[in-house]
């Protein structure tokens, strides 16, 4: 195996956009565990449990409302992506098997 192919992806050829949808993604990911971390089970989906009012409400309501399922099916169409990506371009430089190879090597 040549050491070329072990190497990251260069600076020339990644797609400035798919990297920031990717940091969007992974932010609200975040957003979207905060409540999980902050909160017990029940309360995670009904802060109205503990009386809850005003701005803790209103956060709580816009992070569950808009992150809970928009930021993890993107990042997921994002990790699709970037699989095509990466066998699309190993299967233009190598023959056979080897781009799915160096792919499940690389998921391990």
């Amino acid at each position: 195996m040549q050491e070329t192919q072990a190497l990251p992806t260069s600076q020339a050829e990644r797609i400035t956009t798919l990297d920031a949808l990717r940091g969007i993604a992974v932010f609200g990911i975040l957003l979207v565990n905060i409540q999980s971390f902050a909160l017990p089970g029940p309360v995670r989906h009904d802060p109205s449990v503990l009386n809850e009012v005003g701005i803790n409400f209103q956060i709580w309501f816009l992070t569950d409302w808009f992150t809970e399922g928009t930021q993890r099916a993107l990042f997921s169409m994002l990790f699709g992506a970037g699989v095509l990506l990466f066998v699309g371009r190993k299967e233009n430089k190598l023959e056979g098997l080897r781009p799915a190879d160096l792919f499940f090597r690389r998921q391990l």
